[in-house]
This record gives C-alpha cells, sequence and structure tokens, in this order.
C-alpha cells in the first residue's frame, strides 16, 4: 500500500515537473488579477525566460516565501533526487523534466554525468530540506514569474552509507494559489 502510494505521488509530482517546464505563455482565458501594487517591468526574450528577466528587488512575504519552500521541496523530492525504489520508466521520465528544466548545456551536461554515477548504486534518501535564501517576483512576457535562490539538503544512504548531498539552486517559478512550479533551473551545483 505504501509503495502504490508513494509511487502515485511520485508520477503527480513528474507530471506536475513536465507541465511546468514544458511552457511559460499566458492564457488568454485567465481569470483579471487583483491588482496588488506591483509592477514589474515586462520582458521577452529568445531561448529561456532566465536568461531575459528582469532585475528585482520586489520580494514575496515571508508567508508566499513559506509555500513557495514548501513547493521546491516537494519538487525536489520528486524530481531533484529521489531514492533507487522508483522503477525505471518514472526515472526516465523524472529525468527528461529535469533535463529540459536545465538552463546551461555545461550544467546539464555535468548534471547527467553526476547522475550516472551517483545512482550506479543503492540510494535511499530519508530527509529533504529546502531553504529559501531569496525569492523575488518579476515579469516575463506579462506573466508573473519569481526568481529563487534555495539551498536543498538530501540525506540518506548510498549502498548502505549515509551521504549528504546538498544542492544550490536559482530556479524561475510559477506562484499561484500558494503554489510554485518550478519552470527553469538557472544555475545548480552541488557538493
Amino acid at each position: 500500500m505504501k509503495k502504490s502510494f508513494l509511487r502515485a505521488v511520485s508520477l503527480l509530482l513528474i507530471v506536475l515537473a513536465l507541465t511546468a517546464c514544458g511552457g511559460s505563455g499566458e492564457n488568454e482565458n485567465d481569470a483579471e488579477k487583483v491588482d496588488d501594487g506591483y509592477q514589474g517591468r515586462d520582458t521577452k526574450g529568445y531561448g529561456h525566460m532566465y536568461d531575459h528577466m528582469p532585475d528585482s528587488n520586489v520580494s514575496y512575504s515571508e508567508e508566499d516565501t513559506e509555500h513557495i519552500r514548501q513547493s521546491i521541496n516537494a519538487w525536489a523530492e520528486g524530481v531533484l533526487l529521489s531514492g533507487s525504489d522508483v522503477d525505471e520508466e518514472t526515472r526516465q521520465m523524472t529525468e527528461q523534466g529535469l533535463y529540459e528544466c536545465i538552463v546551461s548545456e555545461d550544467d546539464l551536461e555535468r548534471v547527467k554525468e553526476d547522475r550516472k554515477v551517483f545512482y550506479s548504486g543503492n540510494v535511499q534518501v530519508s530527509q529533504t530540506n529546502t531553504e529559501v535564501t531569496r525569492a523575488v517576483r518579476t515579469r516575463y512576457d506579462k506573466k508573473d514569474v519569481g526568481e529563487v535562490d534555495c539551498t536543498v539538503t538530501f540525506e540518506g544512504l548510498r549502498d548502505g552509507q549515509p551521504f549528504v548531498r546538498i544542492y544550490s539552486l536559482t530556479l524561475v517559478i510559477s506562484y499561484e494559489n500558494q503554489s510554485a512550479s518550478v519552470y527553469e533551473i538557472g544555475e545548480i551545483d552541488w557538493k
């Protein structure tokens, strides 16, 4: 029962990640948003949003930042690093979604190589913790988006030995209805 529940949750997270990474367009039928005084600049470029987003010093509220932290933590558990008990098909779908979100070709190649080595062993993740160090609002192509700097720490066992893996990330997110979705990984590093 627990394994099937975890598999269902993992598949849901994968679908959400793939959906978030798949597009950033604005739907003409979106409901009008309440004007909260935020006046972000619009920008539109080609390629990744991360490369063309304007700088912003408009931070999310503490409450919103906490919701963002929780959403990123759930995303990280399902996409960034998961245990070896995930079946091969799910792992491949998860990796495809992860790879599509990574902006830098150099980062993409480093992540692919690291995952080959890391997952050559039996991985069990026991704890995931996310700390948001910066979360600001900005606009891209008439759409409210956010840029988040965060650290995600994973603890667990790899081949029976304890491990701690710490990722430093800069993410482009969508944040609506107290939930964040990751659009892009602008920067990624780990130790």
